[in-house]
């Protein structure tokens, strides 16, 4: 009579156990949300997904890059020189082998320079960089750029190596006499 008692319910559990397992095995072998070629075709879809949030990042990257560009050039005319550095400098961080922040940097660290002299590193720097990316293909680039270093003495940086340009630019400010 105990054993009896003691089986019955252990008997109950694996009978209600056995009924939920053919029923679920039931659901899942009838059910396409559990079969092969359908994740396959969800994989295919991820890629298109994927591919469509590329787009859409560079569509808006670009959209980005106009509005610092545009905002940039409006605060260079109306002489707000260091709004219109900050908005060139994010307009090259999205795009860096793009020339037009690139020049318009060099350009706005160069009213920079004639303001305070301070700021002529900065100005030799970025003529620097923009010389490593421009293309020798596009001549009035590389002229306007040349120019440029015209201006603050700097044609015999723009031979030399990167940490030699550097090096020099930044030592030379350690040494110079108003110290």
């Amino acid at each position: 009579m105990i054993l009896n008692e003691q089986i019955k319910p252990i008997l109950q559990t694996l009978l209600v156990a056995g009924v939920l397992v053919v029923l679920l095995s039931q659901f899942i072998i009838g059910n396409a949300a559990f079969d092969q070629k359908q994740k396959e075709i969800t994989l295919d879809a991820g890629n298109s997904w994927l591919e469509e949030r590329q787009e859409r990042n560079l569509a808006s990257m670009n959209q980005n890059y106009s509005q610092f560009m545009t905002l940039g050039q409006s605060y260079l005319q109306e002489e707000y020189v260091d709004i219109a550095l900050h908005h060139f400098f994010n307009a090259k961080t999205l795009f860096p082998e793009r020339m037009g922040p690139r020049k318009n940097l060099c350009y706005s660290y160069l009213i920079k320079c004639q303001e305070d002299g301070r700021w002529c590193n900065h100005a030799k720097r970025e003529i620097y960089y923009a010389m490593r990316y421009v293309d020798d293909s596009d001549e009035a680039t590389k002229t306007y750029i040349q120019e440029l270093a015209q201006m603050v003495d700097m044609d015999s940086l723009l031979q030399m190596e990167e940490g030699d340009m550097l090096s020099s630019i930044y030592l030379s400010e350690n040494t110079s006499p108003a110290q």
